[in-house]
């Protein structure tokens, strides 16, 4: 059977990721109404920073093998001897070692975190074991439906841990009232559900046909990820475990549901991340694709600057339209957040070439640590004296230096990096400043109307988009027609 168009592979693989990650993670979002009425500014304060050693935790057992396992199954895929006996050998390694160095941190470190930033001591061992649970997911069987690219399979796949992640919070937390302990302890049953059907879609033979050398190379690919990772945590994650440490549970709950506002942003960025993939991986193989690339990551660019637009402009006034009066400072920080957000949604492109495209990553995690330690140091500098509209705004000038920096490293290390249409991209971009400017200035202060002027503005916006991609498929089409003749 033959294979769809590239242009038809990269719209479904848009439309399944982005789908995926809008129900996997973006369901909390939506319900963040009722989650807000059930859980006090504290509750959500522990509840950030529970989450946030969870993907430090994640960071660490993920031992960097994701991206490994995907560009490893792509290339080796026409060899199935060999390809079976890789996955035999780093994926029952990314299944069982996540879990065993979980439980016995878990053991050893609950109590150190507890008394650190009074969490508890259960919901912590629970966030150590979920986070393993759902790396072993993440890094074996929904890297390896991604390179065989079984959309509907992974849809599915993801739509059964959304549904169980809704229906245990809600039980636990709303319901029974069991509050962080049971949000943490609905997290951790859902990411078990998720790896062990995972591993029955991808159907897999597993056996003892193992082979040394493929987890070696594995993890000579993998391990230079996690101080890239650890310093990724750091830049994005380490704002709650400072404002914890410094400011109360409540300010730290009120950041942290302005930070959830920049969810949409993220879950569309790594959606279209995971979408562009495969075409960065067979222009690995086959380098005269590099212009099908380009025409993808100007339109994933494109897609990451509207999204930051819409959260920076609607956000505040839904914040106060649709949340408790508790949560109303929010609003102040969800543009700084968003910004950030959409900074950190462009650097997908240049890290995708670095890691798929090349496989040159090994020092990658410098200009990422960098980026961190500025971040971090700012601060620590800065909160105390200005308080969490500081971490928002450092947010911002982390990912800044990140994004420029992976894209120097790019040009360093990629023989044909990626490019751009930059016409196209620099008119995009003018328009979202523009409109930004316009529904900061012009819109009145009640929330309901802002809102729905805002809304107004935003539809506007994307008609003008898709008049901007639909003018530029008419002209390729039109230069198509010209050189027939």
């Amino acid at each position: 059977m033959a294979l769809p168009r590239p242009k038809t592979r990269l719209l479904r693989g848009t439309i399944a990721y982005t789908a995926a990650a809008v129900i996997q993670r973006g369901i909390g979002f939506v319900l963040l109404p009722v989650y807000a009425r059930v859980l006090t500014p504290a509750d959500y304060g522990q509840i950030g920073v529970l989450m946030t050693i969870a993907a430090a935790v994640a960071t660490v057992l993920s031992f960097g093998l994701e991206t490994a396992i995907f560009r490893g199954y792509v290339r080796l895929a026409d060899r199935p001897q060999e390809l079976r006996r890789f996955v035999n050998t780093v994926g029952t390694f990314a299944i069982i070692a996540p879990l065993l160095l979980a439980v016995a941190a878990g053991l050893g470190l609950s109590s150190t975190f507890e008394n650190a930033f009074e969490v508890p001591r259960s919901a912590v061992a629970l966030g150590f074991i979920g986070a393993a649970l759902l790396t072993s997911a993440t890094v074996v069987p929904l890297a390896i439906l991604r390179a065989q690219e079984r959309l509907r399979e992974y849809l599915r796949l993801t739509g059964v841990q959304v549904v169980l992640t809704v229906g245990l919070t809600l039980t636990l937390v709303v319901v029974l009232g069991w509050g962080v302990v049971g949000w943490m302890l609905a997290f951790a049953a859902a990411s078990a559900a998720l790896l062990v059907r995972g591993v029955i879609v991808v159907g897999h033979a597993w056996s003892r046909e193992l082979d040394a050398r493929h987890l070696v190379a594995a993890l000579a690919f993998g391990l230079p990820m996690i101080p890239h990772a650890l310093a990724h945590w750091g830049l994005s994650l380490s704002d709650r475990m400072i404002l914890g440490t410094y400011l109360d549970s409540a300010a730290v709950g009120v950041y942290y549901v302005a930070y959830l506002f920049g969810l949409p942003i993220s879950l569309l960025a790594v959606g279209l991340s995971q979408a562009v993939q495969p075409l960065y991986a067979r222009a690995s193989i086959a380098g005269d694709r590099n212009r099908e690339l380009a025409r993808s990551v100007s339109d994933q660019a494109l897609a990451c600057i509207l999204a930051t637009m819409v959260v920076a402009v609607v956000g505040p006034p839904a914040v106060r339209a649709f949340l408790p009066s508790a949560y109303a400072p929010a609003a102040s920080f969800v543009p700084w957040i968003a910004l950030g957000h959409g900074l950190y949604a462009l650097y997908f492109i240049p890290m995708n070439a670095i890691t798929v495209l090349s496989g040159r990553n090994r020092w990658v995690w410098v200009v990422t640590l960098i980026a961190a330690i500025v971040n971090v140091g700012l601060n620590i500098l800065l909160v105390p004296r200005i308080g969490a509209t500081a971490a928002a705004i450092n947010t911002v000038v982390g990912y800044a230096i990140l994004v420029v920096g992976i894209t120097i490293y790019m040009f360093r290390v990629v023989d044909r990096p990626v490019t751009f249409e930059w016409p196209r991209i620099t008119l995009g971009v003018a328009i979202v400043i523009a409109a930004t400017i316009a529904a900061m200035l012009f819109t009145p202060e009640e929330p309901v109307l802002q809102l729905i002027l805002r809304g107004g503005l935003v539809a506007i916006v994307m008609g003008l988009f898709i008049a901007i991609r639909l003018g530029n498929l008419r002209s390729a089409l039109a230069r198509m027609a010209e050189s027939r003749r």
